[in-house]
């Protein structure tokens, strides 16, 4: 499912996170971030909705 998103003010905390999570490369979480969306299983979203809550990210929706 894709997810858009607010990376807020800590987009690099941002970065690190879906680059942790989903087992990117940088340029590739960059790019996550800079567009405000990532793609995930919907199994995995609740997990990765609260590790970029943790680091300030928000306004969460559905974007498929």
């Amino acid at each position: 499912m894709k997810v858009k998103f607010s990376p807020g003010a800590t987009k690099l905390q941002v970065v690190k996170v879906l680059k942790e999570e989903l087992h990117l490369g940088l340029k590739e979480a960059k790019d996550m971030a800079d567009a405000c969306e990532f793609e995930c299983y919907d199994t995995e979203y609740p997990h990765l909705k609260k590790k970029l809550e943790e680091v300030g990210a928000g306004e969460f929706r559905r974007a498929d």
